[in-house]
């Protein structure tokens, strides 16, 4: 089984090409872990509702065979305020 939560990009785009997960598999591992982590130290500010819906348009696009760089991949964004 592979680790969803330990995946460079670069990996992840590969097994989603090869179909060893879904998109909304990962993001749901994505989401699952956040809802965790997030009710002790609140690190993230903002979670979109859509992200499975994302992930599911994202499935249909790589079921036909379309490859982009970040189609499919969960992404965050860190900001520090100084």
């Amino acid at each position: 089984m592979i680790d969803l939560h330990s995946l460079t990009i670069k990996t992840a785009r590969e097994a989603l090409d090869r179909k060893d997960f879904r998109a909304t598999e990962l993001a749901q591992a994505y989401l699952d872990k956040i809802s965790s982590v997030n009710k002790d130290i609140n690190a993230y500010l903002e979670v979109y509702d859509n992200v499975l819906a994302q992930a599911k348009e994202a499935d249909k696009k790589i079921a036909k065979g379309v490859s982009l760089p970040l189609l499919g991949i969960p992404l965050a964004i860190k900001i520090i305020f100084l």
